[in-house]
């Protein structure tokens, strides 16, 4: 008996609001869409105020991958990210990223250790499996531009909803 594992693939988009300003008060925010293996989207970021704060955009990106899963337990999930740095994160092994302190091969701090280190408790608990990579092909790319208009929106403007984006 073979017991399949069930696959997703969660786009996940993360925008800032422009220019930081003279006062570094540069607002980022965070958007996903989760498909399953027949290529539908079976979930989505619905909150049009984003869930961000203030900072680099990439702040949103392990927020948005935690989101993303919140629903999910003993799956295999392939995040889809323009940001090559999160998505070499997660195709490191947990264990190691633990056993390094969650640190660089330089010794420093990782810059979203934290959170990487919450979404590794919280995908270890759930049982879920874990790669990250860009886009391949047309399909995915457009929808994670798609995403990445959405974030871009919800962190400048704050009242953007999916429908808006056509997601």
């Amino acid at each position: 008996m073979t017991i399949q594992i069930q696959r997703y693939k969660l786009y996940v988009a993360t925008s800032t609001s422009g220019s930081a300003g003279p006062f570094g008060d540069q607002r980022f925010a965070f958007a996903w869409g989760l498909e399953d293996e027949d290529g539908k989207i079976v979930d989505r970021d619905s909150n049009p105020f984003g869930e961000g704060g203030k900072g680099d955009h990439t702040k949103g990106t392990f927020p948005a991958i935690r989101a993303g899963v919140s629903k999910l337990n003993g799956v295999q999930v392939d995040v889809v990210t323009s940001q090559e740095y999160a998505a070499n994160l997660l195709n490191q092994p947990a264990n190691e990223r633990r056993a390094r302190g969650y640190r660089k091969s330089n010794g420093k701090a990782l810059a979203d250790r934290d959170e990487l280190s919450n979404l590794d408790a919280e995908l270890e608990l759930r049982q879920i499996a874990m790669a990250g990579r860009s886009p391949t092909g047309l399909i995915e790319a457009n929808r994670l531009n798609s995403l990445h208009d959405w974030a871009y929106q919800k962190a400048k403007f704050g009242d953007a909803t999916p429908s808006d984006w056509g997601i």
